[in-house]
């Protein structure tokens, strides 16, 4: 495509883009500079300035020295005119007087009176030239034209002062390039142009003081001599003042010719003022944009902002993020670790069923052995399960490590304790009409409550509608003669409390636990939590106080950390299927 621009447009792109620079005054050298994206059409556009200034400016020298030919030559045929006119006033004199041959004394005098006359016009002329050089230094500043009113003006000092003042405006005009008017070196001209300009002004009016003096002495010689003539005959004064004059405009005529033939050789000469020392040439190397630059600033664009948003995550984190974190500071012992389960779900549900050789499967086992040294070899015990806060997964790790007890052989019955936020039915995805609640406030029996699950030997009771005093229930002598009962039928008993961080409801029940088991999630539980459980540990008032981390990435563990199967699982499904490394380095960022 092509765009046709304005004058405007094009002004405009063009200054926009120029660079003017003087590089030594002293050799008076000016830089000129254009920036285009096109190397071509940079180098045409300054090669085009150079032509184009050299060319006005071998113009305007011309159009000075054509002004002052046409002058001459204006002065020139009215000096003929003068001279043809005297010719034939002679002519016609010595036709009709017949007289040619002045006495001696008419001769003399008539030469004397020539000589003043011729000089009397020279004066004239000066004046004319002195008086237009006045108006023409008040009014105009550049002095080019001026030459043409220089004819006649035999001052030398005027004449100077017109070379010095020219030489100050040239020295303007380059400064105009370069520097502001503002500048100090620009007033500097300014103040040298002014004072030119007033000496020149006095030189003038003194010039024109001697003319007139000239002028006056000039008339007075004349009128003496024009006194003398009166006692000549009248003929021979008409004939001596008519070839007085034709000799007058014949030196003047001579006098201009010369004048022409001068200009006219200067013209013929004429050359710029300035010389192209170079060609216009590109730059190999672009001045924009900058490679280095870009780079740069690419990098620490991209490098400064991750590096700071990472030290200001790593002060401010208040989160456990790691098991090495929470062994590092926790008190209590830490039975395992609970990997990321990598399907979402919306609640807590048995998982361990579906893959019995998943990661999850292998750590819950684990967690089972370690709990195995921390208990008494009584065949009936009960396990309680609490965290801090909803969402730490403190259910979900009931339901599934209950599964795990049951699956070596043991009955197991899951008690819904959180009866604030009963979750339990979700999980087996069951009603929620009778449960606990009913069952310590005497409206049902433990044997009608109890539902049995889809995995062999686990049993679960649910919360049961919503009380306004669950506390009150638990601290009921009917709760511990529902855990009596329920021992009766089943070799483990586990309860999912709710959160300790929340109500006191888990303190009561932890008193009758064999071991109470505390859970925490990476990624999720503030580091408050470890000082929670190093209070609670410090208390005793919890039997067998132990910690398990849930939702801890696989990348972020090392072997052995918390026993078999912690770290490094075998054999397991979907969940762990071929992780790639990929996947594991944007594990690392994804914490929850």
């Amino acid at each position: 495509f092509f765009r046709i621009n304005s004058k405007a447009a094009v002004v405009d792109y063009l200054l926009a883009n120029l660079r003017v620079d003087a590089i030594s005054e002293e050799a008076r050298t000016i830089a000129i500079s254009f920036s285009d994206y096109n190397i071509n059409k940079a180098t045409t556009i300054v090669n085009a300035y150079d032509t184009v200034y050299l060319k006005q400016t071998i113009e305007k020298k011309l159009k000075s020295q054509e002004q002052t030919l046409g002058f001459i030559e204006g002065q020139i045929q009215k000096t003929a005119d003068k001279l043809e006119e005297y010719e034939n006033y002679i002519e016609q004199f010595k036709k009709v007087s017949g007289s040619a041959t002045p006495v001696i004394e008419f001769t003399t005098l008539t030469g004397q009176l020539s000589a003043l006359e011729l000089k009397k016009e020279e004066v004239n002329n000066s004046v004319a030239s002195i008086n237009n050089i006045l108006k023409f230094v008040e009014k105009e500043e550049d002095t080019e034209n001026i030459y043409p009113l220089m004819l006649g003006i035999e001052n030398q000092q005027i004449i100077k002062s017109i070379d010095e003042l020219n030489d100050l405006y040239k020295k303007r005009k380059l400064l105009k390039l370069s520097q502001k008017e503002i500048t100090m070196p620009y007033k500097t001209v300014e103040l040298e142009i002014s004072i030119a300009k007033s000496q020149l002004l006095n030189y003038v009016s003194e010039t024109k003081k001697f003319i007139a003096e000239q002028t006056a002495e000039l008339n007075r010689k004349i009128g003496a001599l024009k006194g003398e003539f009166n006692g000549l005959p009248a003929k021979e004064t008409e004939l001596n003042r008519l070839e007085r004059f034709n000799r007058l405009y014949e030196k003047f005529y001579i006098s201009l010719i010369e004048k022409q033939v001068e200009y006219q050789i200067t013209k013929a000469g004429t050359v710029p003022e300035f010389t192209i020392l170079s060609e216009a040439y590109a730059s190999p190397v672009p001045i924009y944009p900058d490679v280095k630059k870009v780079w740069i600033f690419f990098l620490l664009g991209g490098i400064i902002p991750i590096a700071g948003y990472w030290i200001i995550r790593y002060y401010f984190l208040n989160v456990i993020y790691s098991q090495k974190q929470v062994e590092n500071k926790v008190k209590a012992p830490i039975l395992g670790m609970i990997p990321t389960f990598k399907k979402k779900m919306s609640v807590s549900t048995l998982v361990v069923d579906k893959n019995p050789k998943s990661a999850i499967s292998e750590s819950l086992r684990s967690i089972r052995s370690n709990s195995d040294f921390m208990l008494s070899k009584k065949s009936k015990q009960m396990f309680g399960v609490t965290s801090t806060i909803s969402g730490e997964g403190k259910t979900f790790f009931a339901i599934n490590f209950a599964a795990i007890l049951a699956s070596a052989d043991k009955k197991v019955v899951i008690l819904d304790l959180d009866m604030r936020k009963p979750k339990i039915h979700q999980g087996f995805n069951v009603t929620n009409t009778v449960g606990i609640s009913s069952i310590l406030s005497g409206m049902a029996n433990w044997r009608d409550a109890v539902k049995h699950s889809t995995f062999k030997n686990l049993d679960y009771i649910t919360a049961g509608p919503i009380p306004p005093n669950p506390h009150e229930l638990l601290l009921k002598k009917e709760f511990d003669i529902l855990i009596e009962s329920l021992f009766e039928d089943y070799d483990v008993i586990m309860a999912d409390n709710p959160p300790i961080g929340l109500v006191t409801d888990a303190n009561t029940v932890f008193k009758k636990c064999d071991l109470s088991i505390y859970v925490v999630r990476a990624g999720y539980s503030k580091e408050t939590v470890i000082e929670n459980i190093n209070s609670l540990y410090k208390s005793k008032n919890y039997t067998n106080l132990s910690v398990v981390i849930n939702d801890v990435n696989r990348t972020n563990t090392y072997g052995g950390q918390f026993g078999y199967g912690s770290g490094y699982g075998y054999g397991y499904y979907e969940d762990e299927k071929n992780t790639s490394r990929f996947r594991r380095i944007l594990n690392l960022f994804n914490k929850k």
